[in-house]
């Protein structure tokens, strides 16, 4: 009885610290994404003095920081749902989860 109670504890604890280290980490790539667009925007005026070449290359530079922007939304879009299911089925009541949504996490 002892043993298992405290195999279940440490299962829960260890699931609620990895749900808030995953939004610590989201958050994180979301932070960098936006300061290189901000560096990338910033660096504009000073490009926009030299050749045509090199504003070619700005307009591409730009191109791929919103892509992979777009790619980090993608991302979040995804899993924002199971991290949202399954951090209201730790903290919140579990009656409050209809059952077919519930299946979303597990």
């Amino acid at each position: 009885f002892g043993c298992g109670s405290l195999i279940t504890m440490t299962v829960v604890s260890l699931d609620r610290y990895l749900k808030i280290c995953h939004l610590q980490y989201a958050s994180i790539i979301v932070y960098s994404y936006v300061m290189i667009i901000c560096k990338v925007k910033s660096t504009s005026e000073e490009i926009s003095h030299y050749d045509a070449r090199i504003r070619n290359n700005h307009v591409l530079e730009m191109k791929l920081t919103k892509v992979a922007m777009l790619i980090c939304a993608g991302f979040l879009i995804a899993w924002i749902p199971y991290a949202v299911v399954s951090v209201v089925s730790a903290f919140g009541e579990p009656n409050s989860i209809p059952i077919p949504v519930s299946v979303i996490p597990t």
